[in-house]
């Protein structure tokens, strides 16, 4: 009985032997092939590549240098700093002073984008004098529910005016 095991094991591990050797020709095999299909992919780029060069040079399109990029990248800056200067102005805050009987109110003028949200409202009220802390208006503001019903659009407010004066006149409804 026990030599019978002894040749079952001999040609269970020959086998084994032999499903090895063939499974690593196998991938030998498979992996020389994929080899000559990377290769066939980088001279057909290769080539696509010096057909496009030949074809912009054929254009004779101008390919800018480093130079001439910087450069329009300044002149780029250039016009965006004074688009944010007129937009800035557009935007900004504008102080009116009106005179009473009594005493002078000091009246503020403020636009408001309608891409503004209530956060963004409250820093250019800061910013326009009109409240003091903006956290402390946007508590206010979110505790009678009114965030996301702001006006836009230049509106007036009273300099020394409370958060609820305020809010009247900033609240749709």
């Amino acid at each position: 009985m026990r030599i019978r095991n002894n040749k079952k094991v001999t040609f269970w591990l020959i086998g084994l032997g032999c499903g090895m050797i063939i499974s690593g020709i196998t991938m030998m095999v498979y992996i020389l092939s994929c080899e000559s299909a990377i290769r066939e992919i980088v001279k057909e780029n290769e080539v696509h590549a010096e057909k496009q060069t030949d074809e912009i040079k054929a254009q004779q399109i101008e390919i800018p240098s480093n130079e001439k990029i910087s450069s329009a990248l300044q002149e780029l800056k250039q016009e965006i700093s004074g688009l944010k200067k007129e937009t800035q102005e557009e935007e900004g805050i504008e102080k009116s002073s009106t005179l009473t009987d009594e005493n002078q109110n000091e009246k503020i003028k403020v636009f408001i984008s309608k891409r503004m949200n209530a956060i963004e409202i409250c820093k250019l009220l800061k910013e326009a004098g009109v409240i003091e802390d903006e956290k402390n208006f946007f508590d206010y503001v979110s505790a009678q529910n009114k965030t996301r019903y702001l006006k836009s659009g230049v509106l007036e407010f009273e300099k020394e005016a409370s958060n609820e004066e305020i809010l009247a006149i900033l609240a749709i409804r």
